[in-house]
């Protein structure tokens, strides 16, 4: 079964549900988004890779919605995705008129560091993931730094956004698992920010998506002005098969498991979400427009063209793996919390 067919008759039964037939409720949503804008709120910066992939994928999305509205885009920066997350969940209108990109921590920061959390990822709406992210330790060429665990003899300042972050997330946990010795500087907004950060010499290094160095910096990486130390995912990213997966570094199960645990945000990748409460019909058509999507030319000739990866994956997939992270024992959950220092 293609997941075309799929998602077909996922939208047919919940068509069933609320009493419309598939062409009535086609007509229903082609009416509400007729004239309408459609908002992707991001809930970082505008110069960062979270807002590429919001531009990259808003830009070709509105004409496979039906009635086809405007796309535009809000930013929504702080406490590393929280602000705007919660915004998304609480605030934003349930109708379908907005749709969210949320930092793919954000499951992760419920179970961990639920104090101003106001979210649960259980209810939103999964449109889809634009594509899976690994995350990677970098310091500048001319550290002293050349492996992960060279950072146990010598102080690297890591520029962050916040501790609902993976820029925060990684350098802790090695920080107590392996005695490394990042000093975490947070308050950034966003992955331009931190980029100056590193032009300035206020830093010397930061955790964050590997992808954000070939897309944004690939002179830096091509010249040697930054090294990657390691990546944080459940594979390795091709054309970085000689950089270590962070969970390589376990050295029993306990830390096996946590690293497993920190390392399953990559699945989620760059995730698009509706709140809850939105239509089903309308969630059912914006999932559909999503997979169109990411098999429309045009939005593949984008990707290609700003460097970008698309290894995507469907509302229904990505509302699964956040349901399986969410069930966690929560032994673990309390020994990855110690780990970071929560």
């Amino acid at each position: 079964m293609t997941i075309r067919t799929y998602l077909a008759g996922v939208a047919t039964v919940a068509l069933v549900s609320t009493g419309l037939s598939a062409p009535a409720a086609a007509d229903n949503v082609a009416e509400f988004y007729k004239g309408r804008t459609l908002t992707v709120l991001v809930v970082s910066g505008s110069g960062g890779l979270n807002a590429l992939y919001a531009r990259t994928v808003g830009d070709r999305l509105g004409k496979h919605v039906p009635g086809n509205p405007k796309v535009i885009y809000q930013y929504m920066p702080g406490g590393g995705g929280l602000k705007g997350t919660n915004y998304c969940y609480s605030v934003a209108p349930k109708d379908g008129s907005v749709i969210c990109l949320p930092l793919n921590p954000f499951p992760l920061m419920q179970m961990l560091r639920p104090k101003g959390v106001k979210y649960d990822a259980a209810n939103f709406n999964y449109l889809g993931n634009a594509s899976d992210m690994n995350g990677s330790f970098a310091v500048l060429g001319t550290s002293p730094v050349k492996t992960l665990m060279d950072a146990k003899n010598h102080e690297v300042v890591y520029a962050g956004t916040g501790k609902g972050s993976e820029s925060y997330y990684d350098p802790q946990i090695v920080n107590t698992m392996f005695g490394t010795k990042f000093k975490l500087v947070m308050g950034y907004k966003g992955g331009g920010a931190l980029d100056l950060s590193l032009e300035r010499g206020e830093s010397q290094g930061r955790a964050g998506p590997l992808l954000s160095w070939v897309v944004r910096k690939p002179e830096w990486l091509k010249s040697g002005k930054i090294r990657i130390l390691a990546q944080v995912g459940v594979r390795k990213f091709a054309g970085f098969e000689d950089v270590p997966l962070l969970t390589e570094f376990a050295r029993n199960d306990d830390e096996k498991q946590i690293l497993g645990l920190i390392s399953s945000r990559a699945a989620l990748g760059r995730p698009f979400v509706a709140p809850p409460g939105v239509p089903a019909d309308r969630v059912a058509a914006l999932r559909k427009a999503f997979v169109a999507t990411m098999n429309d030319p045009e939005f593949q000739a984008d990707v290609k063209k700003r460097r970008l990866l698309n290894m995507w994956s469907s509302g229904e997939v990505v509302e699964a793996t956040v349901k399986k992270m969410l069930a966690t024992p929560k032994p673990l959950i309390d020994k990855t919390k110690a780990a970071l220092g929560f």
